[in-house]
């Protein structure tokens, strides 16, 4: 696990390739192609074990992002190409499109799929933005504490997942990231 949530951080500028000791793998951030890959981890999920059900599917995003529309009149070139680049790292769309799918309903219904995320106070946060730590701390206690029941859902399915389970989060940790 370790491993895998390290393969997540490997962000270019900010910090380096991650290189997994099991499979000599390496990782590196993919966020304009998949910056939320919850559709791909399931399609591979379900690639490598047809017909089995998921235990359980976890999504952890990085907040809501703000994006301005782009300007009615005389739009400058430089806004609109600033707009598309943020419509297209929008990880929370690539969530709801997951969630509203035949599957991530079921998911959701069954207490099988879960995503977190602070939904305010953290959209203005880059990953430069090191320094406003205790600010990320301040946004973030009062969100785990209003989602405490579903925190612990997944937790309990994490730790008792169904013996059939997909085990999405081996899936990820596989390959998936390979473009996260």
């Amino acid at each position: 696990m370790a491993e895998a949530a390290r393969a997540t951080t490997a962000a270019p500028i900010f910090f380096e390739p991650a290189m997994l000791k099991s499979s000599g793998a390496t990782f590196v951030d993919g966020a304009v192609r998949a910056n939320n890959p919850i559709q791909l981890v399931v399609d591979e999920a379900e690639r490598i074990w047809p017909n089995r059900p998921f235990g359980c599917v976890v999504s952890i995003g990085t907040g809501w992002k703000n994006i301005k529309p782009i300007a009615t009149s005389k739009p400058r070139l430089h806004e609109v190409l600033k707009t598309l680049t943020e419509i297209a790292m929008d990880a929370n769309t690539k969530a709801r499109e997951f969630a509203n799918t035949k599957l991530g309903a079921q998911l959701q219904r069954n207490e099988k799929y879960f995503r977190f995320f602070v939904s305010q106070g953290l959209e203005n946060i880059n990953l430069a933005d090191w320094e406003k730590l205790p600010w990320m701390e301040t946004m973030t206690i009062p969100y785990l504490s209003d989602n405490a029941l579903s925190i612990i859902a997944c937790g309990k399915n994490l730790v008792h997942p169904s013996s059939l389970c997909k085990c999405a989060s081996r899936s990820v940790y596989q390959s998936s990231l390979r473009i996260d």
